[in-house]
């Protein structure tokens, strides 16, 4: 009888999926270890550290404090002066000062209006360095909301303001063909909000379908598009249609997330294509971290993986018992 082996055997999508429902039972030192090149750090130092070596590289950044839903005026007011600092700080060090900000986080759960004041504050004190506020959406429960802080901003002659419009939910062509008129700045991403199919397509196609419909009405609007995607298929659909309206390189550009195609980001960089990174950081890492896990089976399963492994290891060596 042969030694039990101490390695995992190679894994399939399937397992991955399997191995994904292990994560939450990861020692956070785990999850910590694998996410930490998915986030910059704990605090704004951190982020500032992060973006730096992005622009030495030639890539831009945009900072998100990490954190949403929160309870009481307290927190939201905390989230606020914390993306002031933020903004404070990129423009002293001569870089972008580009952040994403989540209206729950800012106590939109709370009162709108009083979230829209502190949105007002952020955009203002952006605009003061030549700076840009991307309004993130959340899930479809704060779209209404999101799209009417955003359009009250625009009529305030507020510019420097962006949306993020995700193309999985089944509403957002006719809110693209309703904010048409605005030329507005939107990020557009596939969405990563689980929603019932009642309100949002399931299938990965019909998602990345209505992403190109979103794109061809947004460039013929004039729109400054940040095309949000990992995904080969609609690069190079993005790319055709970039083309086919006259886009110069400067009237839009590729996001992607920190720690993820960082192939993709070089190659198109090289290509003379203006990239952003999300880069999130704060002390709530953990709880982004299980929502990207969950979002990547694959990703989850090197976490389940190493805390299964070392469980193994763990085991007696079974004992060779004569026949």
């Amino acid at each position: 009888m042969t030694q039990r082996s101490r390695t995992l055997p190679a894994m399939t999508p399937l397992v991955d999926a399997l191995l994904a429902r292990l994560v939450p039972l990861a020692p956070r030192r785990v999850v910590s270890a694998l996410a930490a090149r998915y986030i910059a750090g704990d605090d704004l130092v951190d982020a500032l550290r992060v973006a730096r070596h992005l622009a030495d590289a030639g890539w831009l950044a945009t900072l998100d404090i990490l954190g949403e839903a929160v309870r009481d005026d307290a927190a939201a007011d905390a989230f606020t002066q914390g993306y002031l600092d933020a903004i404070h700080r990129l423009a002293a060090a001569g870089l972008d000062p580009h952040v994403s900000v989540k209206p729950t986080a800012l106590g939109s759960d709370l009162d709108w209006d009083r979230c829209g004041q502190r949105v007002r504050t952020i955009v203002r004190t952006a605009a003061a360095v030549g700076g840009t506020v991307n309004l993130d959406m959340e899930d479809a429960t704060t779209t209404d909301g999101t799209i009417a802080l955003f359009e009250s901003l625009r009529r305030e002659g507020h510019a420097n303001v962006a949306i993020v419009l995700q193309a999985r939910l089944r509403r957002t062509l006719a809110d693209v063909e309703h904010l048409a008129p605005l030329a507005p700045h939107v990020r557009l991403c596939k969405g990563i909000y689980p929603e019932p199919a009642s309100i949002a397509y399931t299938d990965d196609r019909e998602i990345c379908t209505s992403w190109l419909t979103c794109l061809d009405v947004l460039l013929a609007a004039g729109s400054y598009v940040a095309l949000a995607t990992h995904a080969d298929t609609l690069v190079r659909g993005a790319r055709e249609r970039l083309d086919r309206h006259s886009r110069l390189a400067g009237s839009y550009e590729f996001q992607t997330l920190l720690g993820v195609r960082e192939d993709l980001v070089a190659r198109l960089v090289a290509d003379g294509v203006r990239v952003r990174v999300y880069v999130p950081y704060g002390p709530q890492w953990y709880e982004y971290s299980m929502r990207r896990m969950r979002e990547s089976p694959q990703l989850a399963s090197q976490i389940a993986r190493a805390t299964i492994g070392r469980a193994v290891a763990r085991l007696p060596h079974p004992v060779r018992r004569p026949r």
